[in-house]
Formats: structure tokens, sequence, C-alpha cells
């Protein structure tokens, strides 16, 4: 019997957290409610550009001295053992762990109380601990994603369908898809 790790997990079986199709939870990264405006540019090769322009991630740091965000990447689940508990009740559904996995490379950027902090993830690993880039006056979270040709069967953004899962949210923030390969956008509002 083999012990896998979340990523592993997700990397090995990805149909189990992403279900019949191969869609990728990107609109789940921005906390529900907290902020206004995500906004998703789509690239050629499964590439995407992500931002929201809410309060980011929290930085606490557990007793092994990794930080809530950084765990948020990596472990099933780390939204249960967020504190305070209300973040947990926003956070469950974000998907950043399965989005992580599904990725060759993933380059997460946090902008919150005028700190820019950043990290890369090679398929769903670290490459370094989160770090402190310098000052900022910017908010939010910025991911770069790129997604795995050898986990996805189908490793590119589909915009209809994306658009299609976008409207039907019930609440949250408005979207903003870019699509870079065709030019096209659209702008969805939740009611």
């Amino acid at each position: 019997m083999q012990t896998l790790s979340s990523i592993q997990s997700i990397r090995r079986r990805p149909n189990l957290y992403l279900g019949p199709r191969d869609g990728v939870p990107l609109a789940n990264l921005a906390l529900r409610g907290c902020c206004q405006t995500i906004t998703i540019t789509l690239r050629a090769g499964g590439e995407a550009l992500i931002h929201d322009d809410g309060p980011g991630l929290p930085l606490d740091r557990d007793a092994d001295g990794v930080t809530w965000a950084e765990r948020a990447f990596t472990v099933l689940r780390a939204c249960a053992e967020a504190k305070p508990k209300d973040l947990a009740k926003t956070s469950c559904e974000l998907g950043l762990v399965v989005l992580n996995a599904l990725c060759a490379r993933l380059y997460l950027e946090l902008h919150q109380g005028g700190e820019h902090w950043a990290q890369t993830y090679l398929a769903g690993a670290p490459v370094a601990p989160l770090r402190l880039v310098g000052p900022t006056t910017a908010r939010g979270l910025r991911l770069h994603v790129k997604l795995d040709p050898t986990v996805l069967t189908e490793p590119e953004f589909d915009l209809e369908e994306l658009t299609a899962w976008l409207s039907q949210a019930k609440e949250g923030a408005r979207f903003v898809l870019n699509d870079e390969r065709s030019g096209a956008q659209r702008v969805i509002s939740a009611p």
C-alpha cells in the first residue's frame, strides 16, 4: 500500500476531482463575496492568467512554518483548518490544490497589506517557500498557470464552457474573460 500526497492523488486520478469532463476550477479562485472582479485571460497552450481584487490569502504560519496560503495550494481540505472559521466557510470550494495539481507550472503572487509575495510550483510541488518580494500598492491574488498535458486529456481552456459555467454562479464577483487566442471577451456578472 502506498500513501499519496494530495497533489499525487489528484495528478494520478484527476477525474475524481474534476468530474466526468476535464473542466478546470478557474473561477473558484476568489473568495466568494470578498472581491468584486476576477479577470481570467486565456492563452494558447493551456495557459491562463487569473487576477482578483480580493484580500489575498492568509499568511499565518502553522507549527511547521508553512503559511495557510501555501497549504491551500498543496493540501486537500486545508480550508478545514483555516482560521478564522469564517474564512474556512468561504474558501473550502476554492479548488486551489486541484488547479495546482493539474498544472505543469503555477506562479502565485499575493498582494496584501502593502506586501508582494510570490511562489512557483512545478507539477504541483513548490520550488521554494513563499517569499516576500517587496512592497506593493496592489491587492489580490494573481496566478499564471500552464495546464499539464501529461495529466489532462485536453489541456486547453474552453471559453464557451467556462462562460456557461460562470453564468450559473448564484453569487460572487464580476468575471471578465479575455481569450487572447481569438480576441473574444465575455463579462459575466453574477446576480
